[in-house]
C-alpha cells in the first residue's frame, strides 16, 4: 500500500506542519479537520477520503515552537500578512516546503534565511546566492544582523521586521 497523502479542504497536498496552504492560501486546521486519501490497493484512485488527527502522525515537537519575531508584508500580493519567526532556521523563498511562502516572481524558490537565537537576542539574515539579492535598509547584503523595525526588501516585496525580545 502506497504512502498517504494529506490535502488541504480544497485538495491541494500539503505537509502536516503547515497552517496554510501555499497554493489556495486556505486555513489548514489543526485537530481532525485535516483530510488523509488512502491509495486503493494495487495503485490505482484513492478508495476512501478519512478524518485523522495529524497531532497523531507529529507527535507534540512541533507545537513547542514560540514565535520570536515575524515579518510583515508592505506591498505586493501578500500586503499586509503576518510571517512568524522561530528560533533557529527559517528559510524564505517560493517553494512550498520553505517555513516562509512568498508569493513574488523575483524570488528564488529558497532565496534566503532567517537564523534566530532570541535567547542572545541575535537575529540575522543571510541571502542563499538568490538572482535578485536581499536587501536590509536598502542596501545589498550577504548577511547581516537585523534589530526591530528594520525594512527588508526580497524581489519586489517590501517587509518591516519585528522582534520581540
Amino acid at each position: 500500500m502506497g504512502k498517504a497523502q494529506l490535502t488541504c479542504p480544497n485538495g491541494h497536498p500539503i505537509d502536516p506542519s503547515w497552517d496554510v496552504c501555499p497554493y489556495c492560501r486556505a486555513a489548514v486546521q489543526k485537530g481532525v479537520s485535516a483530510v488523509q486519501v488512502q491509495p486503493a490497493a494495487g495503485g490505482g484512485a484513492p478508495a476512501k477520503t478519512v478524518a485523522i488527527d495529524p497531532s497523531a502522525l507529529l507527535g507534540t515537537a512541533h507545537v513547542a515552537k514560540n514565535v520570536v519575531g515575524w515579518i510583515v508584508a508592505m506591498n505586493g500580493q501578500q500586503k499586509g500578512q503576518d510571517f512568524r519567526l522561530f528560533d533557529g532556521r527559517n528559510v524564505l523563498g517560493t517553494a512550498a516546503d520553505c517555513d516562509l511562502v512568498v508569493f513574488d516572481p523575483y524570488l528564488s524558490a529558497r532565496h534566503a534565511v532567517f537564523l534566530i537565537e532570541s535567547s542572545k537576542s541575535n537575529y540575522i539574515l543571510q541571502d542563499l546566492d538568490s538572482r535578485n539579492g536581499t536587501y536590509v535598509n536598502r542596501q545589498r547584503i550577504i548577511k547581516s544582523e537585523l534589530v526591530d523595525n528594520d525594512e527588508i526588501r526580497f524581489g519586489q516585496t517590501d517587509f518591516r521586521f519585528k522582534c520581540l525580545y
